[in-house]
């Protein structure tokens, strides 16, 4: 199915250039971000998709036991540490030009709060001038009566 892969590429949110390096406590080479996103099921990049029974299902069914827990906790949180890391860079590649949206959004916000000032302004001059046209005309209506 080409959707999977297409999945992946879409959230790939990591640096390609990230290599395999070497941990202190292990002598087995740390997959790279890359690695890790395409072996993560595609599911968790979907809508609706519900991990917790996933990783339920995932488990033995001959019995859990606290190193199978303990494994799979130590992998969700490399998961989790490579796709966060990726998402935290993403962000800082575009943190520029989110301030700059926001000081934008500020300067508006400032603008129409200046613009409502003059409009509620402009309405009380509105309902003055109305009011005094309505007295003129009524004492232009007496003296044309009168005269």
């Amino acid at each position: 199915d080409g959707t999977d892969s297409e999945t992946v590429q879409d959230h790939n949110y990591i640096h390609e250039d990230a290599s395999e390096s070497k941990t202190a406590d292990s002598t087995e080479p740390v997959p790279s971000p890359a690695d890790v996103l395409a072996s993560m099921e595609q599911g968790f990049f979907t809508e609706g998709f519900d991990g917790l029974r996933f990783i339920l299902e995932k488990l033995p069914p001959d019995g859990v036991t606290n190193d199978v827990l303990r494994e799979e906790e130590e992998s969700m949180l490399s998961d989790l540490e490579v796709v966060s890391s990726g998402v935290n860079a993403r962000v800082m590649e575009n943190y520029s030009d989110f301030l700059g949206g926001m000081a934008l959004v500020s300067q508006l916000q400032s603008d129409l709060s200046v613009s409502s000032v003059v409009v509620k302004s402009g309405r009380r001059f509105l309902n003055r001038a109305h009011e005094d046209v309505q007295a003129s005309l009524g004492i232009a209506a007496l003296n044309r009566k009168k005269g």
